[in-house]
């Protein structure tokens, strides 16, 4: 049972009224004031408005598990600011004109915001969104093998914090050039139960959790009346560390005997990082330099790249299925990076020659590449004897692709619309190729046409029926024999609204 106190206090909504002049009686005229007084640009009455919502929960107690309270309810108890929702005005507008604040559920709850908005007119508006989020999961899973033996440990489970917080300031808002900067970050960290893998058992042990995704951009904004600009210019930082130990005999999720002997895990350090970075390049463009002609286009281009470093100690009884044999202590140490450039672009140009006639042309590309290595490293103490197994492993993928379609709109009545048009796809890859064609790299291409024919039928504005024809044709070429195919559909769609 919940007993709630909520105290409410309300802020001025709305200025205060000036104070009414004392009424004149109708024979008499009031005299004329010695000279007009100058306007008052702020009061300070009117500083604050708003309203603030507290109050204090108690929760006497809590009957059953606890866990599933956390991981379904998760409300705690004790003084709240349960909303917050005000403006702050300043009448002096030196260093800033008004300031938005909006604020939920401060004080132990599971979920709160904070937002901030705080403008200066014709120079600048700083925005601020911050995100709290307390994520638990203590629930026993439907396929917990733990579950027979009389266990509910949730061999997936979660302690942990998720904070969100992003920020822009955009300078001289309302001019017609805006240079902007940004900044963005979320965090996860906490701890929780995650499962150690061999061949033949799974072991659940704790964890410790941490990553941070961090961005940083920068930009400008053009408006020139029926032009429109935004260049970008950021980059993205990412790391993350989880780490799993255990130190006390754990039997695992198969506590029988295999082969006459049991497998429990005895010792366990696991250790993984992953670092990475970006940096991009983004530029759109809109354009309608005739009543008749719309032109939008877009280019990103990003070099994303990732490090990764693993490393485990594991000792106890364990069984490796590629040598048949036991063997009481395992370590593990990779190493591995990856690297892919990726550029992408679209260009969409929208023409009214006549009235009733529309004209689509879109184009896109997409191209990036793809190269990555790992370095794995074992080591196996097997019968007395140590065994070690050293892989190297590397991988690259290029990828061209380009599509570009032409659509022409006739609108036959003001109810029947006619579509025809046709889509042009191409482009070419390489892959690492199969061990059996003893060839580095396997080339390949693409080649398609497709035919577009339909028709939108509006009987009325809530009625409406579309239909679509399309005649494909694909060629494909690599290392392997060449092939051609043509597939023909149609369909059909009743819109009621």
């Amino acid at each position: 049972m919940k007993l709630w106190a909520t105290l409410l206090l309300i802020l001025p909504l709305a200025a205060q009224d000036p104070q009414k002049p004392a009424q004149q009686p109708a024979d008499q005229t009031p005299p004329a004031p010695a000279s007009a007084p100058a306007p008052s640009t702020a009061s300070s009455d009117n500083w604050l408005q708003g309203s603030i919502e507290l109050g204090y929960r108690w929760i006497p107690n809590i009957d059953g598990s606890r866990d599933t309270y956390r991981s379904v309810v998760n409300l705690g108890q004790g003084p709240k600011l349960l909303d917050a929702d005000f403006t702050l005005f300043n009448p002096s507008k030196i260093l800033f004109d008004r300031a938005d604040v909006h604020a939920t559920s401060w004080g132990g709850d599971p979920y709160n915001t904070l937002r901030v908005d705080i403008q200066k007119e014709n120079w600048y508006r700083l925005i601020a969104d911050y995100r709290n989020i307390a994520y638990f999961n203590f629930l026993p899973s439907y396929a917990d093998p733990t579950l027979a033996q009389g266990s509910l440990l949730d061999q997936n489970s979660f302690d942990t914090r998720i904070r969100t917080l992003d920020i822009q300031l955009d300078l001289m808002p309302k001019k017609w050039i805006t240079p902007y900067l940004g900044f963005g970050r979320n965090t996860q960290y906490g701890s929780g139960i995650t499962v150690f893998e061999t061949d033949q058992n799974d072991y659940p042990v704790a964890s410790i959790i941490s990553d941070q995704t961090t961005n940083y951009r920068g930009g400008v904004r053009i408006e020139l009346g029926r032009f429109h600009f935004n260049v970008e210019q950021g980059g993205t930082t990412y790391k993350e560390d989880q780490g799993a130990s255990d130190n006390v005999t754990n039997p695992g999720n198969f506590t029988g005997p295999f082969f006459g002997e049991q497998l429990p895990l005895n010792d366990l350090d696991e250790l993984y990082h992953v670092r990475g970075d970006s940096v991009y390049t983004k530029v759109l463009a809109a354009g309608n330099p005739y009543p008749w002609l719309n032109i939008t286009g877009e280019y990103v281009y990003s070099r994303p790249r990732t490090d990764i470093d693993y490393s485990e100690i594991s000792a106890g009884n364990f069984f490796l299925n590629r040598i048949l044999q036991f063997y009481s202590l395992g370590q593990d140490v990779l190493t591995g990076d990856a690297a892919m450039p990726h550029s992408f672009g679209n260009i969409s140009v929208e023409i009214h020659p006549w009235k009733r006639v529309r004209i689509v042309e879109h184009w896109d590309t997409d191209r990036y590449s793809n190269a990555s290595s790992a370095l794995l490293a074992e080591n196996f103490l097997v019968s007395g004897m140590p065994l070690t197994d050293q892989q190297l492993s590397s991988d690259r993928l290029i990828l061209h692709e380009n599509d570009e379609e032409v659509d022409v709109y006739y609108d036959l009545t003001s109810h029947l619309t006619l579509r025809g048009g046709y889509r042009f796809t191409w482009g070419d890859t390489e892959v690492r190729g199969p061990i059996l064609a003893e060839v580095a790299l396997e080339p390949g291409t693409l080649r398609r046409h497709v035919g577009i024919a339909g028709f939108n039928y509006r009987l009325t504005q809530k009625f409406r029926v579309t239909a679509a024809a399309k005649d494909r044709r694909r060629t494909k070429r690599s290392s392997a024999p060449a092939f051609s195919s043509t597939r023909k559909r149609a369909s059909a769609r009743v819109t009621i609204s």
